[in-house]
């Protein structure tokens, strides 16, 4: 009996085939990083601005107990704690407008800016410095748009 020597020396891939296979597995994740990344940093500007409206809403519920709102050296702690220096509000709480100072969605405090009448909510966006595009751009509450 004779055997079949279609059967060739088959012990593997090659380099070459094991280094092509590898760099197409590299160009999928690489682009489904990418995809993923864009996606969480758009949710993260969302959840900044939901952030700032419910702030807003604190801010408006304290003005209505104390017929100004925070000022800038009273600073967002206003809705947290009683403040004490002046302006004064003998209507505040008694529970407090939030349970911590209101943060954005990348942990810094918002940069808060009042004169007692009118004010502005800031987040510097994931660069944590002002200016910059996309999600490094700032928020402010004056020009936010939810979306």
């Amino acid at each position: 009996m004779k055997r079949a020597r279609f059967i060739r020396n088959n012990h593997g891939f090659s380099l070459i085939e094991i280094l092509i296979v590898l760099g197409l597995i590299a160009g999928i994740v690489a682009f489904i990083a990418t995809r993923i990344s864009g996606a969480q940093g758009n949710a993260q500007v969302k959840q900044t601005k939901l952030s700032i409206q419910t702030t807003i809403d604190q801010l408006e519920m304290y003005n209505t107990d104390c017929q100004s709102y925070p000022t800038s050296s009273q600073n967002l702690m206003a809705l947290v704690k009683k403040p004490s220096g002046e302006p004064s509000c003998e209507n505040w709480g008694p529970n407090p407008y939030a349970k911590d100072i209101p943060k954005d969605a990348w942990g810094q405090p918002f940069h808060y800016e009042s004169d007692g009448i009118e004010y502005e909510i800031v987040s510097y966006g994931k660069n944590k410095r002002p200016g910059g595009e996309g999600v490094d751009a700032d928020i402010s509450s004056k020009t936010m748009k939810l979306k």
